[in-house]
């Protein structure tokens, strides 16, 4: 995949666009610039083929995502800057070659009181719940950028760590250490996003429905993966924690 190519742009949507209005447009274009309705043409081929490179990578969710943040696809092995901002060769004391990924932080748990009467305890219960939650911004995309570009971190070279020689003669050895610069991320936002002031989530209400089985007791919690606060940059999602609170019986 190009990471000189907008992907966006090609496609004529805005960055926020939903999966529907990608598809719409897709099929608007392919249809346009369609070969066979374009004997000949070698300029409607290739724009043709923009579209449908464009169009594989926006209708991934996970393409997406990872074009939304380095701005490239399928990053291993190229010798773009952009592709190797995520993996880079450090020596470790051995001698071997080991590489490094940033990950992004995983999102926060949450944990909320849930208080049931007697009767709603001894027969199980389906209920409605609202609670604030930590959500992809969608201005930006999660990315926490202005313009959607995020370049790699110049004191750590976009791995998110750096190496310290410590010791000397036999006994020297590298330690590794979280880039003090961008905070393991590998790279740094050039003009923050307005919406989300660059952290790439937003606080917004929640509302799920639960289902609490009968024979649950006071004081029980039990948990809902992936219920918590999204992680930021493409991190997973916390858990939901529900603590079960009787309440006090007229009896």
């Amino acid at each position: 995949m190009n990471p000189r190519k907008d992907y966006y742009a090609i496609l004529g949507v805005s960055r926020d666009a939903d999966i529907e209005a990608i598809k719409q447009s897709y099929r608007r274009l392919a249809l346009q610039y369609h070969p066979d309705r374009n004997p000949g043409n070698k300029e409607a081929e290739e724009r043709f083929k923009e579209i449908s490179e464009a169009y594989e990578v926006l209708s991934d969710p996970q393409k997406r995502r990872e074009y939304d943040l380095f701005g490239v696809v399928g990053s291993r092995g190229s010798s773009d800057p952009f592709s190797q901002m995520v993996e880079e060769v450090f020596e470790s004391f051995f001698g071997r070659n080991t590489r490094y990924r940033p990950s992004a932080p995983p999102g926060e748990d949450i944990k909320i009181t849930l208080e049931l009467t007697l009767e709603e305890i001894a027969q199980g219960i389906s209920q409605e719940i609202k609670y604030e939650r930590k959500e992809i911004c969608n201005k930006c995309n999660g990315s926490g950028s202005e313009t959607g570009a995020l370049h790699p971190c110049s004191r750590c070279g976009g791995n998110g760590q750096v190496a310290y020689r410590v010791g000397g003669g036999f006994f020297q050895q590298i330690i590794y250490q979280t880039c003090p610069e961008c905070g393991g991320k590998g790279w740094k936002v050039v003009s923050s996003c307005p919406t989300c002031k660059g952290t790439g989530l937003l606080n917004r209400l929640h509302v799920r429905q639960v289902e609490i089985p009968p024979g649950a007791v006071g004081g029980m919690m039990f948990s809902i993966r992936g219920g918590g606060h999204c992680g930021a940059w493409g991190g997973t999602p916390g858990d939901l924690i529900i603590e079960i609170v009787e309440k006090p019986h007229p009896l």
